[in-house]
């Protein structure tokens, strides 16, 4: 939740706020093959995970107790 409210506030001063605004197509550009780069990359090592054996599902759940 905190990761997310700090996207949003990179993303007002990137696209909103008049006196940080950098935003040309060149830059547009460039965060959007970012963007689809890193969620490309994301859904390949689940996929090679997942091939794997390893349920990486409980990375971000509560482990049991030893």
């Amino acid at each position: 939740m905190i990761y997310f409210c700090y996207i949003l506030v990179l993303l007002y001063f990137a696209f909103i706020d008049p006196s940080t605004r950098d935003l040309t197509g060149k830059n547009m550009i460039s965060f959007v093959v970012a963007w689809i780069v890193g969620i490309l990359w994301s859904l390949w090592w689940r996929r090679q995970n997942t091939k794997a054996g390893v349920d990486i599902g409980i990375t971000y759940g509560q482990l049991p107790p030893d």
